[in-house]
């Protein structure tokens, strides 16, 4: 299994075995215990053995040392027999020895002969192929293998060796073997492994031992373990065996041998300083003022620890050498002890929260007083934005309510509610459906299924979200806010329905004006959730520009409702104007970042993930898909995860991997459809059927798109932005032959552009009018169709799209005989195709290339003096008045010509009138002012290439609208 998080240590391990032909290298890598440090030296074998190297290696242990020869024999030990017969006989004694195959009186004799073998045996193995020596934990190396090493090494001169070592030791400090300075000239590369980060962790428990923990729990397990891996899978390990179910305050389960070795290094400090140490990790951010005040200890305060290397104290700040140090004096202090420091900090605390929590902690029965202290101060965090330490706050203060008091369950549902928010929905689900379950009906309960509702919509699915909602309105009229917040649940989460989500915004709108504070946050999303899903829906009157909604929200919001109508709004804006949606995404999801808001992430990231696949980006694309499918898994979001698995399989299918791209959209396709999900159902069949068109496999791609369009149509969506496969279905149904389904397709995508004039849906609607117009003859009416497409794609950043556009004008092109502004195209639409990595496409533009026919000698590589002379020709001029003009004879001229129609392709000055050099005057055709769409590279050549193939000759005369080009 490859290290993970060692993507750049992996690399060096790698970059130096492969360069170890001229000269022998030596590689050190070190950590702290736990860090990974076999796991890379494995990857190093195991790749060295893959690619010709002979590996030896040894792995001593800390009994071994002691033991003569004990790691040369390891090393030997799979030597080919006819190398270790061909040693001379005292040499081959020696190693016989060895390996205890022979008994020897002379020790000494047999070290000097055991280091001449060595060398000679790795002088002979380097000979045919580069060597590995591998040793683990090298300074448990024998002191006489160390010897016999550094003996050969120090004489392999320019050998192709390396020596891979695992060390536990830091720079400088004694060791058997010297391995700075083993090899002169070629000092040691050291790779130093560091802590691995949260997200590395997160991939590290999923790949060893399947870890489902949500972000707080990952966070956690992040900081007790200090990012080492052994100490990450250890305490995952003893947190799953939990449940992973950790309440606030409850110090992190750890492995017992941890806690006993730091048990044991605080057992030498004197007790004021192990109370010192108790006291700054539970403080978390710890400075020496406090902890004194707690100690009452004017002196020197942690000397002794900080000599220990436990810790060290800068500027007043405690900081913990191990990050790992401070949970596990925590949680192997007694609960009494952990108690009376809870109580001492509760007495300094200057702040309520802090006060609150501390004396939550101190006091482990109910008490009513300080439960009404902890919900203040939890109402307090969560107003300030701090969600997850309001979730902590909210659940103290239900753990300390005093039994049959019913504000207990109410703090349950409050606590439910901001650990949803912060993305540790397992245990919010859990407070929430036992609150649910034993509060009497009303609006407390109906609060609590408001967030067990949100928690199904984004792993579950839609259906079941809405209908927990619309059912909890019967128990809300006392609470009017209250009852406007399931409605607008109701309206986001309602992806099946978009008729019932414009009902729903509106009925939220109308309670939220009648009131007489206003919700602002609330009314916000309202508004833009019920202008986004009348838009959707094709309503009357509706708005195809998200502005004024966008006006209206108000900014610096902190709620949940503030930050899901950003959400809202940005998917709004990406079906418009994907380039807006980036910065619209980027500006939401840092807001989400830094008010703790997780919920959230996953859906924001599989926005980015499409928006980026829109505008071409497609490693960052690919990026933000992963990003979204990993924190949706941490979060427990499975339908989000499964929104991903579509922006991933469409990624794929671009590409041109139709067989990922299929395995992706089946097994997303299939999880849809068993949880009722229409609208990831139609995503994931508009991928099956793109893919179906890409490899041209047209009855297969239209069952998909049929049953898309009949899914998008069954949920009342008829804006096709958000499913863009309407163009496709378009083209599938042309190849087909289907003109008269093809006509009805197009003239539907037409009819919404003139509703919903935005780039994309025009140029879409061009596209399809073109290809269907070509399809039934008429090559004037899909020239100027394609000319509007491509006129359109100008506004619309999407480059895939504007080179499928490019490919059917090639195609119609050619259709009109006019084969060098059909080469044009294709040129440019393939250059496109290959810069984005679209592999089938690009086949498919250089199929079309081919059936142009044109010669080998086609390009343009006129001389200046010919394309002068075709450039008058291409403009009416005789051969006669071109020599004139020319001041040459008229026989020059005609040679000439024919020089051209040659390298052109063509036959006739008919067709050379048709060709790019038409319409040019003699100083343009000088300087060749039309750029060549072989060598395009910028945007800007692109659209001028785009507008001389749209522009020339043979094409009939359009409105000034439709001669608009890139």
């Amino acid at each position: 299994m490859r290290a993970v998080g060692r993507d750049t240590e992996l690399a060096t391990v790698e970059n130096a075995l492969r360069g170890i032909a001229g000269a022998p290298a030596v590689i050190v890598i070190s950590g702290e215990p736990g860090i990974g440090k076999t796991v890379l030296l494995r990857h190093g074998i195991t790749f060295a053995s893959t690619h010709g190297h002979r590996v030896l290696t040894s792995r001593p242990s800390l009994s071994e040392a002691e033991l003569p020869f004990s790691g040369l024999a390891d090393l030997i030990e799979p030597v080919p027999g006819h190398l270790l017969d061909g040693l001379p006989g005292p040499q081959r004694d020696a190693l016989e020895m060895v390996l205890l195959k022979r008994v020897t009186p002379k020790p000494d004799a047999c070290y000097r002969a055991a280091c001449m073998a060595v060398t000679t045996l790795i002088r002979a193995l380097a000979s045919s192929g580069p060597v590995l020596i591998a040793v683990d934990d090298v300074q448990c190396l024998d002191l006489v293998t160390a010897g016999v090493l550094e003996f050969a090494l120090r004489r392999l001169g320019g050998q192709p060796v390396t020596v891979l070592a695992v060390s536990g030791q830091e720079r400088g400090e004694p060791g058997p073997l010297d391995l700075d300075s083993m090899l002169e000239g070629h000092p040691a590369v050291r790779i130093r492994l560091s802590p691995l980060t949260s997200d590395a962790v997160h991939q590290l428990l999923q790949a060893r031992c399947g870890a489902m923990l949500s972000k707080p729990e990952l966070r956690r397990v992040h900081d007790g373990s200090g990012g080492n891996p052994r100490l990450a899978i250890e305490i995952a390990g003893e947190l799953t065996s939990r449940g992973s179910q950790l309440p606030a305050g409850e110090p992190l389960p750890l492995p017992d041998g941890l806690a006993g070795r730091v048990t044991a290094r605080l057992s030498a400090l004197p007790e004021r300083e192990r109370t010192a140490l108790l006291c700054a990790s539970a403080l978390g951010q710890a400075t020496l003022g406090q902890v004194r005040a707690v100690v009452n200890d004017g002196g020197t305060l942690l000397d002794e620890a900080e000599e220990s290397g436990i810790v060290d104290v800068v500027d007043g700040q405690i900081h913990f050498r191990r990050p790992y140090l401070a949970p596990v004096i925590y949680a192997t202090a007694s609960p009494v002890q952990r108690r009376r420091v809870h109580a001492s900090l509760a007495e300094v605390a200057h702040d309520a929260g802090e006060q609150a929590w501390h004396a939550a902690l101190a006091a482990p029965n109910q008490d009513a007083q300080l439960a009404r202290a902890l919900e203040e101060a939890g109402q307090a965090a969560q107003n300030g934005g701090a969600v997850e330490k309001a979730g902590h706050l909210w659940e103290l203060a239900a753990r300390r309510t005093p039994p049959g008091d019913p504000r207990g369950l109410h703090r349950t549902v409050r606590a439910g509610a901001c650990l949803t928010t912060a993305g540790d929905t397992r245990r919010a689900r859990s407070m929430l459906e036992t609150a649910a379950s034993r509060l009497a009906p009303g609006c407390e309960r109906a609060r609590a299924m408001l967030w067990l509702a949100t928690i199904s919509y984004f792993d579950a699915g839609p259906a079941g979200a809405v209908t927990m909602c619309r059912g909890a309105l019967a128990e809300t009229e006392a609470d009017q806010v209250l009852r406007a917040a399931l409605h607008l649940r109701a309206s986001w989460f309602a992806d099946h329905d978009t008729p019932g989500r414009v009902r729903d915004a509106q009925a939220a709108i109308d309670i939220l004006s009648r009131l007489a504070v206003p919700a602002q946050d609330m009314l916000s999303g309202a508004l833009a959730a019920r202008d986004l899903y009348r838009f959707l829906a094709d309503c009357d009157g509706a708005r195809d520009d998200p502005g004024l909604t966008r006006a209206a929200l108000p900014s610096g919001g902190s709620s949940w409702e503030a930050g899901w109508a950003g959400v809202v709004l940005s998917g709004w804006t990406r079906q418009l104007d994907p380039a807006r949606a980036r910065d619209d995404l980027a500006a939401v999801y840092r807001r989400a970042a830094e008010l703790g808001h997780e919920l959230v992430v996953p859906h924001v990231l599989t926005q980015l993930a499409d928006v980026e696949c829109s505008l071409g980006e497609w490693g960052a694309a690919g990026a933000h898909a992963a990003e979204a499918m990993a924190a949706a898994r941490l979060a427990g979001q499975h339908r989000v995860g499964n929104l991903a698995l579509t922006v991933k399989a469409l990624l794929d299918a671009q590409l041109g991997d139709i067989d990922s791209a299929r395995e992706a959209a089946t097994r997303g396709l299939t999880l849809a459809t068993a949880t009722g999900d229409p609208a990831v159902a139609a995503s994931h069949l508009a991928v099956l059927g793109f893919a179906a068109l890409s490899r041209q496999e047209l009855d297969v791609a239209d069952q998909c798109l049929s049953r898309a369009d009949e899914l998008v149509t069954s949920i009342g969506l008829a804006e096709p932005a958000g499913h863009r496969f309407h163009a496709d279905h378009v083209e599938v149904a042309v190849a087909r032959g289907d003109l008269a389904r093809a006509a009805a397709m197009a003239e539907r995508l037409s009819h919404r552009a003139g509703r919903a004039s935005y780039p994309w849906i025009r140029a879409a609607a061009a596209r399809s009018r073109a290809i269907l117009s070509a399809a039934q003859g008429d090559l004037d009416a899909a020239i100027a169709a394609a000319g509007q497409a491509v006129a359109e794609h100008e506004h619309a950043a999407m480059p895939f799209e504007r080179a499928r556009t490019l490919l059917a004008v090639g195609r119609i092109r050619r259709r009109r005989k006019e084969k060098l502004l059909a080469r044009d195209a294709l040129a440019v639409a393939r250059r496109i195709f290959d810069d984005l990595g679209a592999q089938l496409w690009s086949a498919h533009a250089a199929q079309e290339l081919q059936r142009l026919g044109l010669r080998r000698g086609s390009q343009r590589n006129l001389t200046p003096s010919e394309e002068r002379i075709a450039g008058l020709v291409a403009d009416g001029l005789t051969n006669r008045e071109v020599a004139s003009a020319l001041f040459i004879s008229q026989k020059t001229v005609e040679a000439s010509l024919s020089r051209v129609f040659r390298k052109l392709g063509i036959r006739s000055r008919r067709e050379l009138r048709a060709s790019e050099l038409s319409g040019r005057t003699p100083l343009e055709a000088n300087v060749g002012t039309i750029p060549d769409s072989s060598t395009a590279s910028s945007d800007d050549d692109v659209g001028e290439v785009c507008r001389h193939i749209m522009t020339k000759s043979g094409t009939p005369a359009l409105p000034s609208a439709e001669r608009m080009m890139l």
